[in-house]
């Protein structure tokens, strides 16, 4: 199931590192009223009590991992892939010491990459 997933993501990353998932996609997602009701109201319940979060492909508004900084998360580290995504997700976040964007897949990501600390409260992706 895995290789699946990672072959999903080949396919929409190009060789340069460049993703078929443009900004404007990750826009309209935000704007979708119903949809981000939803994430609000199961966020506002996972993340009050100061949990850690951890959000596979945050893109590059990084809209979930904000949230969860929003509802109380006492640390969000997000992982995102494509190059370009992650360094504009990091610039969404700097504002915020409790966000950390890591580049690089999930199937990457070690104790060393979250302070030893492979644990987590949350996960969130959408």
């Amino acid at each position: 199931m895995a290789e699946f997933f990672v072959q999903i993501a080949d396919d929409l990353t190009d060789a340069a590192g460049a993703s078929s998932f443009q900004l404007g996609n990750y826009r309209a997602m935000q704007l979708d009223a119903c949809r981000m009701a939803h994430y609000r109201r199961d966020i506002r319940l996972l993340c009050a009590q100061g949990a850690r979060v951890l959000e596979v492909g945050p893109g590059p508004l990084a809209t979930l991992s904000v949230l969860c900084l929003a509802a109380g998360a006492r640390e969000v580290v997000a992982v995102e892939m494509v190059r370009w995504a992650a360094e504009a997700a990091r610039a969404a976040l700097a504002h915020d010491p409790r966000a950390r964007v890591l580049h690089k897949h999930t199937d990457a990501l070690g104790a060393s990459d979250v302070g030893g600390d492979l644990h987590f409260d949350v996960l969130v992706l959408s």
